[in-house]
Formats: C-alpha cells, sequence, structure tokens
C-alpha cells in the first residue's frame, strides 16, 4: 500500500508524510527509550504522589505498572537469566530490609518490578540507582523531619525509588 500524492496548494500530503514520520519512533527498537518514557513515567510519577500522601503502594498499580514494563519491554536488549538473577536477588535484599528495616511491602514490590522489567542488570547501574535512592531519601527524611533527625519518623520511599530509576534510566 502506497500513498501517491499530486500537488496541492496546501502541502497536505507532505504534512501527513511528516506527521508519520515523526511518529515512526515509536516503532523503532531504537526508541525503547522514548517508549518507556512515555508510559512509564507518568504511572511512575502516579505511585510516588500517592505513596507520598498515603504512604500506600496499591497491587493494582504495581500490577499495572508490570504490564506496562511489559509493553514496552525491548525483546532484543532483554536478557532472561541476567535479568532474573538480578531480580531475585534485589528481591530478597528488599525482603530482608522489610524484615529487619522496616521498609514496606509495596516498596518491596515496587522495587522487584523495576529490577525485572526496568532497571539494566548491570552493577554500574545499581550502584547509581541505590546512590541516588539513598540520596534523595536523606534529603526527603531531612526536610520531613525538619532537621531532627532523632526522631523516629516514616517516609514514603516510592518518591525517592521513582528518581532512583528515573535517573539510572538516564545515565544508561
Amino acid at each position: 500500500m502506497s500513498l501517491t500524492c499530486g500537488p496541492s496548494p496546501r502541502g497536505t500530503c507532505s504534512t501527513l508524510t511528516t506527521a508519520f514520520s515523526s511518529l515512526s519512533f515509536l516503532f523503532t527498537t531504537s526508541a525503547y527509550a522514548h517508549r518507556m518514557s512515555l508510559l512509564l513515567i507518568p504511572i511512575l510519577g502516579w505511585i510516588a504522589y500517592v505513596d507520598a500522601r498515603t504512604h500506600r503502594i496499591s497491587n493494582r498499580s504495581v500490577l499495572l505498572l508490570t504490564g506496562i514494563s511489559l509493553f514496552t519491554l525491548d525483546a532484543s536488549q532483554f536478557s532472561v537469566r541476567s535479568q532474573t538473577s538480578t531480580a531475585v536477588v534485589v528481591f530478597f535484599f528488599a525482603l530482608f530490609l522489610a524484615h529487619f528495616f522496616g521498609l514496606g511491602m509495596g516498596d518491596v514490590k515496587l522495587v522487584a518490578v523495576l529490577a525485572l522489567f526496568v532497571l539494566p542488570p548491570h552493577v554500574a547501574s545499581y550502584q547509581i540507582f541505590i546512590f541516588s535512592v539513598s540520596f534523595s531519601a536523606f534529603i526527603y527524611a531531612l526536610c520531613y523531619s525538619r532537621g531532627e533527625l532523632r526522631k523516629l519518623i516514616q517516609i514514603p520511599l516510592a518518591p525517592s525509588i521513582v528518581f532512583g530509576t528515573i535517573i539510572t534510566l538516564l545515565a544508561k
């Protein structure tokens, strides 16, 4: 099927061609980051917003994130073995933090989905992720406690996890 256009005073055909060619980045494998950012960033932002307000991460939002992550998955760059092994290590580490340090199970599920489908399985990526999550959580706790760090406070971690995810994906 081809589109042939004759001369037009308004340039309708060239306008359509330009519009369709500008959408072509959604269908190329090199544009994985564009597809992912268009769909995942709003979902991650919503999860962070709800967690900041209610201290809850719903199972429904984690399932939605999982579905969209699967939809935007770049199959040519996805290594099942390395992603799965990395996700298992991250999941057990998050469970350890939940059991001994009070990390919420919503945060554990969020980190597990991000490790399995979104974050690259390289050590350098996780170093960036852990540093940016820790730094932003520290700044958030400092602002939230108004400088009184001796006080025991509960802070929502999803905003810090989302910040760390975005920084890690930008560094990728």
